[in-house]
């Protein structure tokens, strides 16, 4: 059998004798400060897509912006048909409740 040199030495190492405790603070200083990188990062990309379409001439940025726009238009109507068809489920399961304003406060009043 093998040995490796390092395996003895490992007992010795100060670093896994003294292996630091994290406390709850501790998280939440590390959550913070990754949200704040991931922030930066988003900004910092969004930042460079800008700069990029600034560099286009005019048309090319009025082209961008018609493409851009088009495919928003059909995100938005995917979700709008993927409601929609969500909804129907559930009135065929029977799931939905046809009433007035005043009805639907009170139901929400009753526990």
């Amino acid at each position: 059998m093998i040995k490796w040199p390092f395996f003895n030495y490992l007992p010795t190492l100060p670093h896994i004798h003294y292996l630091p405790t994290l406390l709850p603070a501790d998280f939440d200083k590390i959550e913070k400060t990754a949200n704040y990188l991931e922030s930066m990062l988003k900004t910092s990309a969004f930042q460079q897509a800008i700069e990029t379409v600034e560099k286009l001439s005019l048309e090319e940025q009025e082209i961008l912006l018609d493409t851009l726009l088009k495919r928003f238009h059909l995100q938005r109507r995917e979700i709008l048909l993927q409601e929609i068809k969500e909804i129907r489920q559930e009135l065929a399961e029977g799931k939905v409740k046809f009433g007035s304003v005043d009805q639907f406060l009170e139901e929400l009043d009753q526990p």
